[in-house]
């Protein structure tokens, strides 16, 4: 009969040997499923954006596009360089991804919105094509309403984009109290250029709108298998205000659902906007709400009072 030592012995030899083995077979598996699954998951929270990571993935892994799956995505897989494809170390369909060998590299990811879901991409190989936007301006126009939007594209990706598109629309801004309206007023879209690894394209924009009021310019882009980006600015339409429009008084102070409320009063100003820009132009700054009548500022109480 063996002694209880002998027995002990043997058993945590055993769990060890189990532990390695487990740890060859099982966990490399696991580890490369969760690591899949917590990019996708931030691919799809910056869609458009490619993001890549360092993956390792032990030979004869086999996954298929069904594994990642949720009701907000779809996934496929594609290889994105000649080298990786032809290397005989992976094997790829769009929806199912082989390890013949050990792969020890770079995965790209990228979601993109299809109509009513999330259309998500796993790259092996080359940095998809990325269109990104590092530049968009739209300054300030005193007293002419000609106006140049300057946006700057880049694709920022290793391989070339193709069937790119941009997209700009200019919005006028009203608002009446505290909501905020937009109608847009100007739309313009055109193809971009075909731009290899790192280059760049710049789009002027020339248009005219209105004085005296407020605006917002958007832009987008996009490209065949490029990802897309977009941008925002604000800008205002300065030097031809309604001149009848006069900043009349500042009103007493008082408190409201916890703030400190104080009006400014207008006369003459057929819109809210000309109120604010009446009162910003004697130097009133953090106006929340706006009407024809009169500009709000909004201000947290100090030492627990408004006065």
């Amino acid at each position: 009969m063996e002694s209880p030592f002998r027995i002990l012995v043997a058993a945590i030899i055993t769990a060890a040997f189990l532990y390695i083995l487990l740890s060859y077979f099982i966990f490399p598996e696991q580890d490369a499923a969760t690591a899949i699954k917590k990019s996708l998951d931030y691919a799809e929270q910056n869609t458009g954006k490619s993001y890549t990571t360092q993956m390792d993935i032990p030979k004869g892994l086999s996954f298929g596009g069904k594994t990642f799956d949720t009701r907000t995505r779809s996934v496929r897989f594609e290889c994105s360089s000649p080298e990786t494809c032809n290397s005989g170390a992976i094997e790829i369909t769009a929806r199912s991804f082989t390890a013949k060998q050990k792969i020890s590299g770079e995965a790209h990811f990228r979601c993109v919105r299809k109509e009513t879901i999330n259309d998500c991409v796993i790259y092996f190989g080359e940095k998809p094509a990325q269109l990104e936007i590092i530049g968009f301006e739209a300054k300030e126009s005193i007293g002419g309403t000609q106006k140049t939007l300057e946006l700057d594209v880049q694709n920022t990706g290793s391989l070339n984009s193709i069937g790119g598109f941009y997209a700009a629309k200019i919005y006028r801004v009203t608002a009446e109290g505290t909501e905020e309206k937009r109608n847009l007023v100007r739309d313009f879209g055109s193809a971009l250029n075909n731009l290899g690894p790192g280059e760049a394209q710049k789009i002027a924009i020339q248009f005219e709108v209105a004085a005296g009021a407020r605006y917002a310019a958007t832009a987008t882009v996009s490209g065949e298998d490029s990802g897309e980006d977009s941008a925002e600015k604000e800008f205002g339409i300065s030097g031809n205000l309604n001149p009848a429009c006069k900043a009349v008084a500042k009103q007493a102070q008082y408190e409201q659902a916890g703030s400190c409320i104080t009006e400014y009063s207008c006369e003459g100003c057929n819109a809210g906007y000309e109120c604010k820009a009446a009162w910003e132009q004697k130097g009133t700054i953090g106006i929340t709400g706006f009407y024809p009548d009169k500009a709000i500022v909004s201000t947290e109480k100090t030492g627990g009072s408004c006065t």
